[in-house]
């Protein structure tokens, strides 16, 4: 038994500039540019204060980064469209780590995406249909990788009647690590654990796989959802390294990950729309292969209901404790319920009062297990003050005259991925 203090400081800065132009080539064609520039400037300090050890140390960084997509766009009509694109992102991020030692991690990352994506409608069928080709390059850090990626997607949607609607999806992304699981500094959490970052991680891709069936009857709705994902040389926990008393973690790409999740949405409205309930109850497994053999089943479910009384209105929603599983870490989110009451005397304002996980005084949170065999451990974070937490709410519309209708224009980020170890 030990007393441990922690000490963490943080400031960012980040402008980001983002301009995007687009125009009608005739009558079936449309062109488009976007581009986007950041610039990160961090300021972190962190310590960790015991009996037996001092482990202090400051950072700070800059980052740099880009991102541009140019798309061509041809509509056929009734036929459909299809749409060709292009993206280049571009970055650099410098970060002076200040301990006892001077550590200056220097990392340039870059990617090129080409697409082509294609809509269309075939009496009840409606299809998207696209290709892609990524590539992602990382050097720095100690280490570097050039990840090649195809990237489909189709998806189908089937009018059975004016009712039944059959939907199915398959897509392929990347997951890039972030910039501080690359960097091979060594960050202490107490006198026994210490995190370190791996220079030689990969991307890595994940097949989605969808099937939706929804069933619309007016008052009442259903939908029945699978979902499976498919996760190849993943990044997640590297087992365990212990040595002198001290277990050392890191990352690796070592493991497959199957994600399951079936679910079950039903609402139903009663009494002329003025009584409004919905429940969905779900069931997740995760399985964990490869360098790791882990498997968690979770049964959840959400459900609410809220009834509507002229200008008052009365809602309330539970949401049970779910469940995911990542390498060897296996996170609980606890449930929270909330019941609040409503009023709107007038078309600008609106009144709210309520209470939040009421009869839960520990409020809400999370658990947090790793199930290493070396070293297990369960950690559990909640926040005492949402628990029996009685809120009131006011808000006012500023809305007055007639609305400018904005054209739907791209919005997208330039990489702010710091790569601060915190």
């Amino acid at each position: 038994s030990y007393e441990m203090t922690t000490f963490n400081k943080s400031r960012e800065t980040r402008p980001m500039l983002k301009l995007y132009y687009a125009d009608a080539i005739g009558r079936s064609n449309t062109f488009s540019a976007y581009l986007t520039a950041a610039y990160t400037r961090s300021e972190y300090e962190r310590s960790v204060e015991t009996p037996t050890m001092n482990s202090p140390y400051d950072v700070t960084g800059d980052k740099y980064s880009l991102l541009g997509e140019l798309d061509f766009t041809h509509n056929f009509g009734q036929s459909g469209e299809l749409t060709l694109g292009y993206q280049q992102t571009a970055g650099y991020t410098r970060n002076r780590y200040n301990t006892t030692e001077l550590l200056v991690a220097s990392m340039h990352d870059d990617s090129q995406y080409l697409f082509t994506e294609y809509n269309g409608t075939f009496g009840r069928l409606a299809l998207t249909a696209g290709l892609g080709s990524a590539r992602n390059h990382f050097n720095g850090a100690g280490g570097r990788y050039t990840f090649w990626s195809f990237r489909p997607i189709v998806m189908l949607s089937y009018q059975w009647s004016e009712k039944l609607t059959l939907k199915c999806q398959y897509e392929r992304d990347a997951t890039t690590p972030l910039l501080a699981q690359l960097t091979g500094f060594a960050r202490f959490d107490n006198p026994y654990e210490v995190l370190v970052g791996n220079p030689d991680l990969k991307p890595y891709n994940t097949d989605h796989n969808d099937l939706k069936l929804n069933c619309d009857l007016g008052n009442t709705y259903f939908s029945l959802a699978l979902d499976y994902d498919y996760s190849h040389d993943m990044l997640c926990d590297a087992p365990v390294a212990l040595e002198n008393g001290v277990y050392t973690y890191s990352y690796w790409n070592g493991a497959n990950r199957h994600h399951f999740n079936l679910s079950l949405y039903a609402e139903q409205y009663l009494f002329h729309k003025k009584w409004f309930v919905y429940v969905m109850p779900y069931v997740v497994r995760d399985i964990m292969s490869g360098g790791l053999h882990h498997t968690n089943t979770c049964w959840s479910v959400k459900a609410g209901t809220s009834v509507y009384l002229g200008k008052f209105n009365i809602d309330f929603d539970y949401d049970s404790p779910s469940e995911r599983l990542s390498g060897e870490t296996l996170l609980r989110d606890f449930g929270s319920t909330g019941l609040s009451l409503g009023y709107k005397p007038s078309g600008h304002l609106a009144i709210k009062c309520g209470i939040k996980n009421m009869f839960n005084p520990k409020g809400t949170g999370s658990r947090t297990c790793y199930l290493s065999d070396i070293a297990s451990s369960r950690r559990e974070i909640r926040n005492h003050a949402f628990g029996n937490m009685v809120y009131l709410s006011l808000s006012w519309n500023m809305s007055h005259g007639k609305r400018h209708e904005q054209k739907q224009v791209k919005s997208a980020n330039a990489n702010i991925d710091n790569g601060v170890v915190k």
